[in-house]
């Protein structure tokens, strides 16, 4: 009897210690405080630093806890939102920051560089666009221009513009002399792919009404390239430096055309290829094609 009671005291004990550890001063039970880390900064990243127009830049933004808040962030270009891809219209430097809950990031800036459009004049990072072309014919000349007895090839010039040349002048307007062979009569062939086309020179360049180039001499390193006869369209390319600039052109759109600039112009026997304006004005070409 005596052992038994005492096994009950001993278990009696022990629970009340337990339950006495477990338990505050009045009797409730106290669950611990945890706090829960607040952000205090986010750092935005780019995927690019430099990219091509029509290319797209990817944004990331960490906050110091290293927690991707990426997609609850607010992207912005100049204060205007953009999107977290982002894909820029225009050439340029692009300086973009980065919002979250209260938070903003540091800045990143993308250079965007521009590209080389189709049925443009491309030059110092600018499109001019073109759209419309026509052939001029100057008459046979002497391209050598060294007092020979004979004329030695046909004189020609390629012009595209972005008016239509007959009721809309152009605004941006290009103008490529070329050169062609005689035939065995002593005839200009016209210009075609074949081997009888020669580029000479540039004339004239105009750019959102502005001159550009109206006189030979401006042209370094130039490459021209007929990729097509003449039709309802035509295929040209051109490169070159003007004083030192780039300039470029992939034309492969309309042809309209060819106008004869030898009416009234021209004497018969040899003519100097120098004694020859090759200078057309959009507006003169207009008055030209309307007749």
């Amino acid at each position: 009897m005596k052992k038994f009671f005492l096994l009950c005291s001993l278990f009696v004990g022990t629970s009340t210690l337990i339950l006495s550890c477990s338990s505050s001063d009045d009797g409730s039970t106290e669950e611990p405080i945890i706090e829960e880390p607040v952000a205090t900064s986010i750092t935005l990243s780019a995927d690019v630093t430099t990219i091509d127009m029509g290319d797209s830049i990817t944004l990331t933004v960490m906050n110091d806890l290293d927690e991707n808040v990426t997609a609850t962030s607010t992207y912005y270009v100049n204060e205007s939102e953009i999107s977290q891809v982002f894909t820029p219209n225009q050439a340029g430097s692009y300086t973009i920051h980065a919002t979250n809950d209260g938070l903003t990031s540091n800045t990143v800036t993308v250079e965007v560089n521009a590209v080389q459009e189709d049925n443009a004049i491309f030059f110092e990072a600018v499109n001019y666009e073109v759209k419309n072309s026509i052939l001029a014919y100057f008459g046979p000349v002497d391209a050598l221009d060294d007092g020979a007895e004979a004329n030695t090839h046909g004189l020609w010039a390629v012009v595209a513009g972005n008016g239509d040349f007959q009721n809309t002048e152009s605004t941006n307007y290009i103008q490529l002399v070329l050169l062609t062979d005689l035939d065995e009569e002593g005839v200009p062939v016209a210009p075609s792919m074949a081997e009888t086309t020669h580029y000479y020179a540039l004339a004239f360049l105009g750019l959102d009404g502005e001159e550009i180039v109206d006189e030979f001499g401006h042209e370094t390193e130039a490459m021209f390239s007929l990729n097509s006869d003449f039709s309802e369209t035509v295929d040209f390319s051109y490169t070159a430096l003007i004083d030192g600039v780039p300039v470029a052109l992939d034309y492969n759109t309309t042809f309209l055309g060819a106008v004869d600039q030898t009416e009234g112009d021209r004497t018969i026997g040899v003519t100097p290829i120098s004694e020859v304006s090759t200078k057309m004005n959009p507006s003169v070409l207009n008055a030209l094609l309307s007749k």
